[in-house]
This record gives structure tokens, C-alpha cells and sequence, in this order.
């Protein structure tokens, strides 16, 4: 990832390794959050982020943007959510490394740029 706060491993984030652990039984071969099972239904099925989309879109309006942008964004949100819950509109926290890695190789974009981690506006006049 391009900045530090971008480069972290889903061991170093309680919230995230939690979820592994809680895993029952847990198989051994599970050492990244990205081999969980709840993972690939829950961030990279297309099926549950088409679901997920249009609910974010039916709160807050459709986002101008490919479909693979829409699944990108929608399963960052998933992660969040599994991890955390319910944040809040202006609460941002970054994402695992190996989380955006392999939501970005499943929903790739075109030029292979991406926006990266940014932190909320807290200036009201922005």
C-alpha cells in the first residue's frame, strides 16, 4: 500500500482478527482474514454487494461510478461493517492491506489506479 496508515496486516487490527478467531473450530490454514469463510460472502460475492448497493444508494444516492467501482466501494464498506458494525457517517477506519488487496484484484479497475485510504473533512466549510 502507498502510505502507512494503508499498510496494515488484519493481525495488527483487533477488530479484524478477532473475526478469525472467533472462527469454531479454527482451521489452522486460516492465517489472514482473507481466508475466512464469511470473507468471500460477505466482501466479494457479487450477488450480496448488488444487495448491499442498493441499499446504500436507496440512503444516500447512487455513486457516479463503474459497476466494479460500486462493488469496490460497497465491499470496503462490507469489511467495515463486519469488523466494526455501524460507524457513522463521518467515521473512516482503514482497511487491512490484504482486505483492499483482494477486493481490488476481484473488482479490478481498467488503469489500475485507485484512490487510496483519506481521513474525513472535519472543516464544515469544505
Amino acid at each position: 500500500m502507498e502510505t502507512v496508515v494503508e499498510s496494515l496486516c488484519c493481525r495488527e487490527v483487533s477488530a479484524f482478527w478477532s473475526l478469525v478467531e472467533e472462527l469454531t473450530p479454527r482451521p489452522a490454514d486460516v492465517t489472514c482474514l482473507t481466508q475466512h469463510p464469511g470473507f468471500e460472502a460477505c466482501c466479494l460475492n457479487p450477488f450480496v454487494l448488488k444487495i448491499a448497493y442498493t441499499h446504500f444508494r436507496q440512503d444516500r444516492g447512487p455513486l457516479q461510478a463503474s459497476t466494479h467501482e460500486q462493488y469496490r466501494y460497497t465491499a470496503y464498506r462490507q469489511a467495515i461493517r463486519w469488523a466494526y458494525g455501524v460507524l457513522g457517517r463521518s467515521i473512516r477506519k482503514p482497511l487491512p492491506s490484504c482486505v483492499v488487496s483482494t477486493i481490488r484484484q476481484q473488482f479490478q479497475n481498467g488503469d489500475q489506479t485507485y484512490q487510496g485510504f483519506q481521513w474525513p473533512c472535519l472543516d464544515e466549510n469544505e
